[in-house]
């Protein structure tokens, strides 16, 4: 029986082309969904984690660790907003949607001119039915409790990304948004 001299190689380009392709996979699927980084060593699931009571704090998180959070009024984010630092946060959404006057929709609607906009209402784009439901038009605390988490604020909504954790990462992107008029 003869032995294939390559077998070996052919063997370590396998195992090598699985590595590849699930670290790419990894990495599109952070840029799609929106994974955040803080540039600190803490755990990915930290990002997953809700903002839901009054105080801002997080779900599992300590009374000391709530006290110790400044909550700071939506307002005043917007106020103190970093416009360009927003463009560069809005780069997670173009996976998904589009920032321009004659922009299409993509996997989501266009988001040209989305503040103060009726919620549901971009011509050519089938919206989920809780959205429909959702009504009303997008205002800056919408937008950003909408950004915070999706499906917490829209029940049913069928966009699949994580949110924004930073309360002023949501109003840089917001005030971004905003210029988008």
């Amino acid at each position: 029986m003869k032995r294939d001299p390559l077998l070996l190689n052919k063997i370590l380009a396998a195992l090598l082309a699985a590595l590849l392709v699930a670290t790419m996979s990894t990495f599109f699927a952070g840029i799609i969904y929106g994974e955040e980084h803080s540039g600190e060593n803490e755990p990915v699931a930290l990002a997953l984690v809700d903002i839901d009571d009054e105080q801002g704090a997080s779900a599992g998180s300590t009374a000391e660790e709530s006290a110790s959070e400044e909550v700071v009024p939506f307002a005043k984010l917007l106020a103190n907003a970093d416009v360009t630092h927003g463009k560069a946060l809005a780069k997670k959404c173009s996976a998904c949607h589009t920032f321009t006057s004659s922009g299409a929709n993509r996997i989501g609607p266009n988001l040209w001119k989305i503040s103060n906009r009726a919620v549901a209402k971009v011509a050519g784009f089938k919206y989920s039915s809780a959205m429909k439901e959702f009504g009303g038009a997008w205002t800056n605390e919408r937008l950003d409790k909408f950004i915070t988490k999706p499906k917490n604020a829209i029940a049913g909504t069928k966009m699949n990304f994580v949110g924004i954790r930073k309360p002023q990462d949501r109003a840089d992107l917001i005030a971004w948004l905003k210029t988008l008029e």
